[in-house]
């Protein structure tokens, strides 16, 4: 029984392929960190709610909380989204956490 496989060639540009888009894909994420709300429309500045927004505040305690808000409704995503661990260890404000964004710490 013979089983095809691609040529060599093939194979090297899929790898390529592959590590450009985790990179497109992590400084996305890392712009998505600068405004990090999806609007429906044309602008984002339009007064309407967002469709998907990551923020950071306060809680009753007084730490730094991560809260993402999807169709008006609110989840505390501390520890990923909104708030994450910088590289001192303390909560930063922060859409996506260091690791995930290239580059890292901006």
């Amino acid at each position: 029984m013979h089983i095809y496989r691609h040529k060599l060639p093939i194979r090297i540009i899929h790898w390529i392929n592959v590590i450009c888009f985790i990179v497109l894909f992590m400084t996305g994420l890392n712009i998505f960190n600068a405004h990090s709300a999806l609007n429906i429309g044309k602008s984002s500045y339009n007064g309407q709610t967002p469709v998907f927004e990551i923020k950071s505040r306060q809680n009753s305690k007084g730490e730094l909380i991560g809260v993402t808000n999807i169709l008006g409704y609110e989840f505390n995503t501390t520890g990923f989204l909104g708030a994450s661990a910088g590289p001192d260890g303390k909560m930063i404000k922060r859409g996506f956490p260091t690791w995930l964004t290239i580059p890292s710490p901006k």
